[in-house]
C-alpha cells in the first residue's frame, strides 16, 4: 500500500526487458519460466540425504528438517538422545556464528565503501527513499499492529520488548539481516521464558 502511495520507482524508468542476463541467473530465470507448480512441489523432495546440502536447497533442507523434527518426535523416548545431541549442537554452532557476526557490521561497511568508491554517492542515496519508507511502514505496521495484538492478547507493552532487545536490533540495523541477530535473540526468548515448560508470564 505505501509503495502504491507514494510510488518512489516512477522515475527509474527502468524497462526490465532490456536487461541482460548471464550465468546462473539466466539459468534460474529459464528454468523458472518453463518450470509448473507441480515441478515445484515435487523439487521439495530431495533425492538423497546429503543433496541439499551439497547443492544448497533451502527448501528441500527446510523439508528434511521438519520430516526429521516429526519423525522424531513420534519415536518418542527413543529420540530424546538425538534432541539432547542436536541442542548441544546448536549452542556450538550459535557460538561460532557469534564471533563470526561481531564483524558482520565491518563487512557491510566494506560492501558500502566498495560500491560508492566505484559507482559513487549515487548508489546509495537513490535508494534513500525507498529505504526510509520501509522503515516508516515497517515501524508503523509493529508499534501499531503488533504493538495492539500483543497489548490486547499478551498484555506485553512493545516498548518494554524494544528496550530489551535494542542489542539485537542495532545488530540488525548495520547488517541488513536478522540471521547475526539469532542466536542472541533465541537466549533472550528463553530466558523470558519461551519455550521453556511451566515458565511464568513473560515481560510486565
Amino acid at each position: 500500500m505505501a509503495v502504491n502511495l507514494f510510488r518512489l520507482g516512477d522515475g527509474v524508468h527502468a524497462d526490465p526487458a532490456t536487461l541482460k542476463t548471464s550465468g546462473v541467473a539466466s539459468q534460474y530465470i529459464s528454468q523458472g519460466e518453463h518450470q509448473h507448480w507441480w515441478e515445484f512441489l515435487t523439487g521439495i523432495v530431495p533425492n538423497s540425504f546429503f543433496d541439499p546440502f551439497v547443492e544448497g536447497n533451502i527448501l528441500q533442507v527446510i523439508f528434511l528438517a521438519v520430516t526429521f523434527g516429526i519423525a522424531i518426535k513420534m519415536v518418542g523416548k527413543t529420540g530424546e538422545p538425538i534432541t539432547v545431541a542436536v541442542g548441544r549442537l546448536t549452542e556450538v554452532v550459535f557460538k561460532v556464528l557469534s564471533f563470526i557476526m561481531k564483524a558482520a557490521p565491518l563487512g557491510a561497511f566494506g560492501a558500502m565503501s566498495y560500491a560508492i568508491g566505484k559507482f559513487g554517492l549515487s548508489t546509495l542515496t537513490s535508494l534513500g527513499s525507498l529505504i526510509v519508507l520501509f522503515y516508516v511502514t515497517s515501524a508503523l505496521f509493529v508499534v501499531v499492529v503488533l504493538g495492539g495484538v500483543l497489548a490486547l492478547y499478551v498484555r506485553l507493552n512493545i516498548f518494554q520488548l524494544f528496550r530489551y532487545f535494542k542489542e539485537e536490533f542495532w545488530l540488525i540495523l548495520g547488517t541488513s539481516t536478522a540471521e547475526p541477530a539469532l542466536p542472541g535473540l533465541m537466549h533472550k526468548l528463553q530466558f523470558m521464558g519461551v519455550g521453556v515448560p511451566g515458565a511464568g508470564q513473560l515481560l510486565r
